[in-house]
Order: structure tokens, then C-alpha cells, then sequence
């Protein structure tokens, strides 16, 4: 009996592998003619035939490109290499770490979303978008009192 049964399921996978193998579209020769990278690019211009050498296709391409110059010694405004001033406003993908003052576990590290909004603890998402960091703390600070007792909440920019 496992003798048979042995031999049958030999067979169904003899069946299996040669009916698959007939069938593989890599197993048989293509039936078009395949272009070169050159032929593609020869294509839009007429002037360069297919058959011509890449040496005879430069030939006939225009003359000299044509470069621009640059001038490099022209001054420089004085305003742009001065220090932006007041406090760093706050943007998208800044990581901010935040923690409610004198209460344990409450330090996280948070990134503002793309839209300008900022989520920690419980509180709702919060637009921090242009705002500085004792702007942001205020507001933190109002969100979460629901949930603490007069939560002082400390922030700074870690990345």
C-alpha cells in the first residue's frame, strides 16, 4: 500500500514538473527583436542614424556647448550672517522633551507633526506651529490641568 502510493505520488510530481517546465515563458526563444539602449536614444533625432558609430553621432551634434559665467565676487549682504533674533520658534519635525515638574514618569520625548500639532500625556494635540518653548510650556501647562494640580511644565529642544 505505501509502496503504491509512493509511486503515484512520484508520478503526479513528474506530471507536475515537466507540464510546468513545457509551459515557462523563460524556456522558450523570443519572438521579437530586442532594441539597444543606442537604438532608444536614436529614436526622436534624425539626423543620427542607428547605424552610425558613437564617434560619427558627436560629429554631428552642435559645435562647442554654450557655459555661462559665474561671478563669485560679488558682495555678500551683510543682514544674512547676522544671528536671527529673540527665541527659537518651533517647527514641523522638531523633537521636543517635555516633563510636569517634580512629578515622576511624566519626561517624554515628542516630535512636532507636519501639521504643526504637538500630543503628550493626556493631553489634547496641541498647535505649537512658530510658537517658543515658554509659549508651548504655557499652553501644556493649561492642557493638562484637568489631569494635575497646578502642573508646571518645563520643555526643551532635543533635536
Amino acid at each position: 500500500m505505501k509502496q503504491s502510493l509512493s509511486n503515484q505520488l512520484r508520478a503526479s510530481l513528474l506530471v507536475l514538473v515537466a507540464a510546468g517546465m513545457s509551459s515557462c515563458a523563460l524556456n522558450r526563444p523570443a519572438d521579437r527583436e530586442f532594441k539597444t539602449a543606442a537604438e532608444f536614444a536614436y529614436e526622436g533625432d534624425e539626423n543620427i542614424a542607428p547605424e552610425m558609430s558613437a564617434g560619427e553621432a558627436l560629429k554631428q551634434l552642435a559645435g562647442e556647448p554654450k557655459f555661462e559665467e559665474l561671478k563669485l565676487d560679488r558682495p555678500l549682504n551683510p543682514a544674512l550672517l547676522q544671528s536671527p533674533g529673540g527665541a527659537y520658534r518651533i517647527g514641523p519635525g522638531d523633537e521636543l522633551e517635555i516633563e510636569v515638574a517634580e512629578l515622576a514618569n511624566t519626561r517624554a520625548k515628542t516630535k512636532v507633526m507636519p501639521d504643526g500639532m504637538l500630543y503628550y500625556d493626556v493631553a489634547d494635540g496641541v498647535y505649537v506651529k512658530g510658537k517658543t518653548i515658554k509659549e508651548i510650556s504655557t499652553l501644556l501647562s493649561k492642557a493638562l490641568e484637568n489631569d494635575y494640580v497646578t502642573p508646571v511644565v518645563s520643555v526643551n529642544v532635543s533635536k
